[in-house]
């Protein structure tokens, strides 16, 4: 795929609203110039863009974890830390290897990429923008509301990230799936989110992506420490425990992951088939 030139004025005073390092509104990326900002997750930024070649408005998406980059005074991306180098060169390779499958494909229930490109330090995809209701606004329609009491939801890869802009009121009561999430309560898992917000903001949400990264390096050091060596083959042929300090709430005696609501995952599987069973 060609590379747009990347055409950044930053304005004097950032608009209001800016926010989770997004670029502001009139960044043009060749044809395509950014109106502003339709929403943002744990791994990217998406943008309502005007395609000035083909004249239409489409979804411009930006590869930026926010736990693991942040942006300057330009469109470039920098890595928060050297130890996050490789994490992020990971998540930038996948997101690069999903748009160029998706480029691939035409299907009604697969979302099609236009164009994509790395720049930047960072990679950008196009896609259609589809005008529609966000679920907040789909909730809000209904007038009796949804009882998540009475309607099981469940939900996969939901964190405290997506939550955050659906609304929690809109999601209590629902159940959801993830390799990590940030409230999760455990004494080492406090500490690692404290320790973050501090650093780099209160308003900041870790992931699991993050969390995999900082559990890597305590997980190296138990296998050092067992093997008493520095060579990656005699650490594999050790085979250390899982036991370190990682921001999870799991205990060495094999207790169980929380969800969003602090319930076992023993608890949520027996609720579910509670509901979900015959009547």
């Amino acid at each position: 795929m060609s590379t747009p030139t990347s055409d950044y004025h930053k304005p004097p005073v950032a608009p209001s609203g800016m926010e989770h390092d997004a670029l502001p509104p009139g960044t043009r990326f060749g044809e395509f110039e950014i109106k502003r900002v339709l929403g943002v997750g744990g791994f990217g930024i998406v943008y309502l863009a005007h395609d000035h070649s083909l004249e239409r408005e489409v979804a411009l998406k930006e590869y930026m974890p926010a736990s693991l980059a942040a942006r300057g005074q330009g469109p470039q991306i920098t890595v928060r830390s050297s130890s996050l180098a490789e994490t992020y060169a990971i998540g930038l390779r996948s997101f690069v290897n999903e748009a160029r499958l998706l480029a691939r494909f035409d299907h009604p229930s697969l979302v099609k990429v236009y164009r994509f490109w790395e720049d930047n330090a960072t990679a950008y995809m196009v896609m259609p923008f589809y005008r529609g209701d966000t679920l907040r606004q789909a909730l809000a329609a209904i007038p009796a509301g949804v009882d998540f009491k009475k309607t099981t939801v469940m939900a996969l890869a939901v964190t405290e990230e997506e939550v955050s802009g659906i609304g929690a009121d809109n999601v209590q009561g629902t159940f959801t799936c993830m390799g990590y999430f940030q409230s999760l309560d455990g004494a080492a898992n406090k500490q690692f989110v404290s320790a973050f917000k501090a650093r780099y903001g209160a308003q900041r949400v870790t992931g699991d992506v993050l969390e995999c990264a900082y559990t890597a390096v305590y997980l190296w050091k138990a296998g050092v420490e067992k093997a008493k060596s520095f060579d990656v083959d005699k650490v594999v042929r050790t085979g250390a425990p899982i036991l370190p300090a990682v921001p999870t709430a799991f205990t060495p005696s094999g207790g169980s992951r929380a969800n969003l609501t602090g319930a076992s995952a023993e608890s949520v599987t027996a609720v579910a088939e509670q509901r979900l069973s015959p009547r």
